[in-house]
């Protein structure tokens, strides 16, 4: 499994940080992200943004281009959230395969508070079938966002606008 460190200033690496009245929207590019196996897989994609411990999660958004591989479908994408105690399905009810097939929705959880770490874990995996045994399901492609909106605790409200917004990226 392969680590990769992202820091980024505010507007650079992300696609945008935007604030209103204290609450904080970023856009996060998933596109390259791949589900490998069940929920847990040492081998999925995941992501860590830290966003500051004690930080009130409102709301998710995402527009995803996804793309399945071999006889795998596309309503097994999953992405969960927060050790997956939290997981969207973008292509529920679409059983079949698909290529660079657009979904889009959102989600206003009832104010989820991140821990003391202050990290938001993102899983891309599989549910249901892993149709295809130590080998990717599906990818998704360019262009492909989640955007969450958070309302920061005061102290990383006041260092996400110098800039310091952390992501991790871990890769197969």
């Amino acid at each position: 499994m392969k680590t990769i460190t992202i820091a980024a200033l505010a507007g650079l690496t992300i696609s945008g940080i935007t604030t209103q009245s204290h609450a904080i929207t970023i856009t996060l590019d998933v596109s390259g992200m791949a589900t490998w196996g069940f929920q847990g897989d040492p081998a999925n994609d995941r992501l860590d943004v830290f966003v500051g411990s004690g930080a009130l999660l409102t709301s998710i958004l995402w527009d995803l281009n996804i793309t399945t591989v071999g006889i795998s479908w596309a309503e097994e994408v999953s992405i969960g959230f927060f050790g997956n105690s939290l997981t969207i399905f973008p292509g529920l009810g679409d059983a079949f395969t698909v290529t660079n097939q657009n979904y889009a929705g959102h989600m206003a959880p009832t104010n989820i508070l991140l821990g003391a770490d202050g990290i938001l874990d993102i899983e891309f995996f599989e549910s249901v079938w892993d149709d295809n045994l130590d080998a990717i399901d599906a990818y998704f492609e360019e262009g492909s966002t989640i955007t969450i909106t958070i309302i920061p605790t005061p102290g990383p409200l006041a260092l996400l606008g110098l800039g310091g917004l952390t992501i991790t990226r871990r890769k197969r």
